[in-house]
């Protein structure tokens, strides 16, 4: 970790024979007059247009993410937990639902920061006006256009952008062309997965329940893992990803004369990574289609449209 890194301390509880996991940070609490001091000092507000300051906030330390040099510096950023909070308690019940199911498939398929299925959630949520079995698949497209551009902005908060602060500490001890060769193949997984979940809800063999009924709710989850019998961490990248790397080095060499954050560095690699043919996906999906031999059914869904 950089010098001005503060990493969270996790916290490893049990209740009711369930083991939790709370990670823990820092944090100082912010009243409405100092935030209204601090925009004062700042110049600008701090909060989104449609949001007005109506609950605690906090300041947590985070380091930044890596400029082109691997640098990072301290940071103080400011936290909406308890307007978080809030707006996750009045959400409808499938919209808890699309949460819950989003939070699982993901956290086993694909890694992506819980925090930012719950912004998709938060923005999802001041949009929809029916609430039905469409409002996963539109997250899951929310999720995917934002990964493809590395831009997620913040759901109270003006000009931040979450990949910078998130997906960043993911990759922030790799170097500059292997971060940006993971970026693109975390766009490519998720692609994936998002393609064969749209395929589900078209020919009928999952839905979100309008009811946060548990059994309903591991119904879908099952169908999920019977089509996804193996995980996506077990794509191999070692070799791939070594081969790639002075090609990408060269590229950011040529094109790139600096890159201040990690929106950038994906802007001036995404053509080019675009464009090659992703091996590790490849292999892994035929490893797919001899797990699905004996369901026939399951198999339109690892067409070669997948990618």
């Amino acid at each position: 970790m950089g010098e001005h890194e503060i990493e969270a301390w996790n916290l490893a509880l049990q209740w009711n024979g369930t083991d939790i996991s709370v990670d823990t940070m820092p944090a100082i609490e912010l009243n409405k007059s100092q935030v209204t001091d601090l925009e004062i000092r700042l110049g600008t507000s701090i909060f989104k247009d449609n949001h007005s300051y109506n609950q605690k906030c906090y300041l947590v330390p985070k380091g930044c993410q890596k400029n082109e040099d691997n640098e990072g510096c301290g940071c103080w950023l400011v936290d909406c937990a308890p307007s978080e909070v809030l707006m996750l308690k009045k959400m409808d019940p499938v919209h808890k639902n699309c949460q819950k199911f989003l939070k699982y498939i993901i956290d086993a398929y694909h890694g992506l920061p819980s925090y930012m299925i719950k912004t998709t959630v938060l923005e999802h949520t001041n949009e929809c006006n029916d609430a039905g079995n469409q409002c996963t698949i539109k997250m899951l497209r929310h999720i995917s256009d934002c990964l493809d551009n590395a831009i997620m902005p913040e759901h109270f908060l003006k000009d931040l952008n979450i990949f910078g602060w998130k997906m960043a500490d993911k990759l922030k001890t790799k170097s500059t062309a292997v971060m940006a060769i993971l970026f693109e193949h975390h766009n490519r997984v998720f692609k994936m997965l998002c393609k064969m979940l749209q395929k589900m809800v078209a020919s009928k063999n999952w839905v979100v329940h309008p009811t946060p009924d548990l059994d309903s709710w591991k119904a879908s989850v099952q169908i999920v893992e019977n089509v996804l019998p193996l995980n996506l961490h077990l794509i191999l990248m070692h070799e791939f990803v070594d081969d790639l790397t002075p090609q990408v080095e060269k590229v950011i060499e040529e094109n790139m004369s600096s890159w201040c954050n990690i929106s950038e560095l994906r802007l001036g690699t995404k053509d080019f990574l675009g464009k090659l043919e992703w091996d590790p996906i490849e292999d892994f999906i035929e490893l797919q289609r001899a797990y699905l031999t004996e369901i026939p059914s399951l198999k339109p869904l690892l067409g070669n449209n997948n990618q």
